[in-house]
């Protein structure tokens, strides 16, 4: 298995992409919105697939066939960016007790 771990700075309009907790890749100057989320609301956000620019008159997609070969185990969200240092610690936790930088508030 691999673990992804994508940051975004939607105030700087920053990603930093990291592979089994190393880093991988750094992109500035997207077009992030930080007022009201990154995505306005009602965008959908599409994981492991192309999505479909057009459909054709019989409402098929231009991306089919073009899903992905991935499962996606675990996915985790946080109110911040991660540092290099967590994102690689969060890599060497081997069980969820390990997971100890994951703080929820008390409700």
């Amino acid at each position: 298995w691999h673990m992804v771990t994508v940051t975004i700075d939607a105030e700087v309009g920053e990603a930093t992409t990291y592979l089994d907790g190393v880093f991988d890749g750094y992109q500035s100057g997207l077009p992030l919105h930080a007022s009201n989320g990154i995505w306005e609301q009602g965008t959908e956000v599409w994981i492991g697939i192309r999505p479909p620019i057009d459909l054709d008159a019989f409402g098929r997609s231009d991306s089919e066939g073009s899903e992905s070969k991935m499962h996606i185990m675990d996915a985790f969200l946080w109110g911040k960016c991660l540092t290099e240092d967590e994102v690689a610690t969060f890599y060497g936790s081997t069980c969820s007790a390990e997971y100890n930088m994951i703080d929820f508030p008390d409700d």
